[in-house]
């Protein structure tokens, strides 16, 4: 018994031994917890702990990402599509604290934050401002979302893409017989210039002759 009693504590002591040491990448902070309070900072490298008392909560400082898929919504003329779009943003290393103490799900607040900014930019444009200028559309987007995400959560957003936007059937057709309309519109342009081109050629020649 003495011998089992004996293996058991090396277990125990070497878990805790174990438990007493974290290490922490260079694309990460660690945030040193004493039963789940704030205690500091841990930067980079080797860190000490007090094993069952002491925790520690990484946080990812480079660039993250994520998407937003089948966002539903209108533009102000009453045109409704579907959008996917994609955020890049940073957790500054001088943020960590804040996002622990005061937002610990700033990744699903700055997920539902996008999705309003997006809503209420696309409900200010037409629908054929956006198709047209989407560029335009997308930066606005942007910095409104980089002013709001540090302001309210110390965030830095550092791209907004819209990578897709599927117009309703309506807009489609429409936008279909448009560019049938404008193609027939050019090329009647053009069969006028060609004969009126016909018809100069004609005129010279038939002066060479006289």
């Amino acid at each position: 018994l003495k011998q089992v009693g004996s293996v058991a504590v090396g277990i125990i002591v070497a878990l805790l031994a174990f438990d007493s040491y974290f290490t922490v990448k260079e694309t990460e902070r660690a945030v040193l917890t004493q039963f789940g309070r704030f205690i500091g900072i841990r930067d980079p490298g080797f860190n000490l702990r007090i094993p069952l008392i002491q925790g520690a909560r990484k946080y990812p400082i480079d660039i993250q990402a994520f998407h937003q898929d089948k966002i539903n919504t209108y533009t102000v003329d009453n045109q409704e599509l579907d959008a996917l779009f994609t955020v890049n943003y940073r957790n500054p290393a001088s943020n960590v604290e804040n996002v622990f103490k005061n937002v610990p799900d700033y990744e699903e607040r700055l997920k539902t934050l996008s999705v309003d900014r997006f809503k209420a930019e696309i409900g200010r444009v037409n629908v054929t401002e956006i198709a047209q200028k989407r560029g335009e559309t997308r930066d606005r987007i942007l910095k409104v979302l980089k002013d709001n995400a540090r302001e309210l959560f110390g965030l830095e957003v550092t791209d907004f893409q819209i990578t897709n936007i599927d117009y309703n059937k309506t807009f489609r057709e429409a936008n279909n017989a448009a560019s049938v309309a404008k193609a027939k519109v050019e090329q009647a342009e053009q069969e006028k210039r060609q004969a009126l081109i016909d018809a100069d050629r004609e005129k010279i020649k038939a002066a060479g002759e006289a």
